[in-house]
């Protein structure tokens, strides 16, 4: 396999082509909130201007493209556990204790509204909440308070944003967490002990089972106190990062080759130095 074949090689010296990388963005959802009448009966109040379905017992509350500027304007709570739509809005912050009234949210799409910023305690409240999607927003920075609360959280997506920082703490919160997805950012290193700073014991045995880091601007990245700490990956896809195959990538290739084949999604292909360009790490 070339991925595999080639550190052999970068540790002792590498040579080789070049490799232009291309970004291909996925569309945007342009889902249009439906209530079909064959689903369940609604036996709580929805929220104007928004609709609502229910679904194998859970609640749809499809407020996109309404309009609202935060969150909290959604101020309806309900009873049954739901799934809260704000896509296509304009909320560009989150504000503090902005969620409190909605403990019952199962799931939070806050796609597409161009959000800059998430103050801290922004997620108290949704002890809950398993899914949170973020995608196709203009955030920058993850901060050690950003994810407060959100200790339920399976799957968190955050691609197509602009995140340049993520703090070493930042995912302290996420005991549950079991999908992260931050591809096509502009995320140039992992700090360490990223995920080490969990209590001891949630990474052995359950951990991540998908990380999406592709489309970055990683060189390379850490194994020691980082990626050692991730033993339950089921899917983990590392493409289009300009990594740097010099002979500080030998821990890297070693930890790819202790995956199984089936877990790393397509090609891990060398950057630099310029004898390696285009040749799997």
């Amino acid at each position: 396999m070339l991925w595999l074949s080639l550190l052999s090689v970068v540790v002792l010296g590498c040579v080789t082509p070049t490799q232009t990388h291309t970004h291909t963005p996925t569309p945007t959802s342009t889902h249009t909130p439906m209530v079909d009448s064959s689903e369940e009966e609604v036996d709580e109040p929805c929220f104007e201007p928004c609709t609502c379905e229910v679904k194998e017992g859970v609640l749809h509350v499809h407020c996109d493209g309404r309009g609202f500027t935060n969150a909290s304007q959604v101020s309806q709570s309900w009873l049954r556990p739901f799934k809260l739509n704000l896509q296509r809005n304009s909320l560009r912050r989150l504000y503090s204790n902005g969620f409190l009234h909605h403990s019952n949210a199962v799931a939070i799409n806050l796609g597409n509204n161009a959000l800059q910023d998430i103050r801290a305690g922004a997620f108290h409240g949704l002890g809950t909440l398993r899914r949170l999607y973020l995608h196709e927003n203009k955030l920058e920075v993850f901060r050690n308070d950003t994810f407060s609360g959100l200790e339920a959280l399976e799957y968190l997506q955050a691609d197509y944003n602009v995140i340049k920082r993520i703090d070493s703490g930042a995912l302290r919160y996420l005991l549950k967490l079991r999908v992260l997805i931050l591809n096509d950012n502009l995320i140039p290193a992992l700090p360490p002990h990223l995920f080490r700073s969990l209590p001891v014991g949630v990474f052995q045995g359950i951990s991540l089972s998908r990380l999406n880091l592709r489309n970055n601007h990683f060189l390379s990245l850490p194994v020691e106190g980082v990626l050692e700490h991730l033993t339950g990956l089921v899917q983990v896809d590392l493409q289009q990062n300009p990594w740097e195959c010099r002979c500080g990538a030998a821990p890297l290739k070693r930890w790819l080759e202790g995956l199984s084949a089936v877990v790393v999604v397509g090609e891990v292909v060398c950057h630099s130095p310029e004898e390696t360009t285009g040749t799997g790490v």
